[in-house]
């Protein structure tokens, strides 16, 4: 749905609508490599400069009309995503939180606490109530498809600002100079 970043406070956030997430791609090997690179990059992008690092960001998901007709959240191969895209490099969520959550996804949630760091889990706050409706009512605007546009440049600009921020502040390889 969106991603916003203010560069100079290094604040973050990630709104995304979870009944939109395909999850029957896990069930193929490539859907997993997909979700996983997917993921990856995402985490990338939400984490663009050591400043984001510090202060933390915070995901917000729209949960209204998650049930029991989609498919189940694979429990493996969530911690597998989880460990694969974020155990990779530094990051702080400072909070997760999940907006008109039906109670078996508070009960899915819980049950995911367990597959995720601890700080990470300590940042879940399930059945939040948003008083306008569903979020993309909020940040769908003025369109849809500009919207979608729109976090994509912004997660693209993160990914910019990110491999700019490694090049800059990486350890060069003495070794390669020698030869």
């Amino acid at each position: 749905m969106a991603y916003n970043f203010d560069p100079h406070s290094g604040e973050a956030e990630l709104i995304m609508d979870l009944t939109k997430w395909d999850r029957s791609e896990w069930r193929k090997p490539e859907g997993v490599a997909d979700t996983i690179r997917g993921c990856y990059y995402i985490c990338h992008a939400t984490f663009p400069s050591f400043q984001t690092v510090r202060v933390g960001n915070v995901h917000i998901f729209e949960c209204e009309g998650y049930g029991w007709k989609m498919d189940m959240l694979d429990l493996k191969m969530f911690g597998k995503i989880s460990e694969e895209s974020h155990g990779s490099f530094p990051s702080h969520i400072r909070q997760t939180r999940f907006f008109h959550t039906p109670s078996m996804l508070n009960i899915v949630v819980s049950m995911t606490k367990k597959l995720v760091p601890n700080e990470l889990s300590d940042s879940f706050k399930v059945g939040c109530q948003f008083a306008g409706g569903r979020l993309n009512q909020f940040y769908m605007l003025p369109t849809p498809q500009v919207a979608t546009e729109r976090a994509v440049a912004n997660l693209s600009e993160g990914l910019r600002i990110r491999y700019e921020c490694e090049q800059r502040f990486s350890l060069d390889d003495d070794d390669d100079d020698d030869e």
